[in-house]
């Protein structure tokens, strides 16, 4: 996109303004593989990411990228977020067998989360229990460092280090202080996570 263009998500697909129009007529909308974009992601290479209900799409090189989590997902759910990082990204998704709770009613808090890792290859890993990954009721926040991704939720911050998921004392986050459920990473301008 160029600075005169700003690409926007919605519940019937992607549209962009351009120098003040807005449009659904531009490549990156018409060839859209899907009828629903949730949200708008860049990640650092440049890819454009977004995912509707069951399906995260990645525009690179011009060409839009499907993963239908259904491939690997037998039971009723929905993505509620992604965190793309480099080639990857992880995908956020509710058990909509456990709960009623739904993307477009997302103000109520009762997500039963699982979460999958996406590769250039598809799905590389589903995690859909707490023994696979550090599930906790309330909001999930990712960031990374270089090639290490960070998950940090109401227990604490904890590190991928590609077989599993491992609390990390590198925030100096104690037994007795635990992050608040909706406080976020915030990365400055010399790569601090905060």
């Amino acid at each position: 996109l160029s600075e005169n263009e700003t690409l926007i998500s919605t519940n019937g697909g992607l549209s962009i303004i351009i120098n003040g129009e807005l449009t659904n007529e531009a490549p990156i909308c018409k060839t859209y593989p899907d009828s629903d974009s949730r949200l708008l992601y860049r990640s650092e290479d440049g890819s454009i990411w977004t995912f509707s209900d069951t399906k995260v799409h990645r525009y690179k090189d011009n060409i839009w990228k499907t993963y239908d989590l259904e491939d690997s997902i037998s039971f009723r759910f929905d993505i509620y977020d992604i965190f793309p990082h480099g080639e990857t990204a992880w995908a956020l998704f509710n058990d909509n067998t456990l709960t009623n709770t739904k993307y477009y009613n997302s103000d109520i808090v009762d997500l039963r989360t699982k979460l999958a890792l996406l590769d250039a290859n598809g799905i590389a890993k589903t995690f859909k229990s707490k023994d696979e990954f550090p599930y906790r009721q309330g909001t999930i926040k990712f960031t990374s460092i270089g090639d290490t991704v960070f998950l940090k939720n109401t227990a604490g911050v904890y590190v991928y280090l590609d077989t599993g998921w491992a609390i990390t004392e590198r925030f100096n986050v104690s037994a007795t202080l635990t992050p608040s459920y909706d406080s976020k990473f915030i990365k400055d301008s010399n790569g601090n996570i905060w």
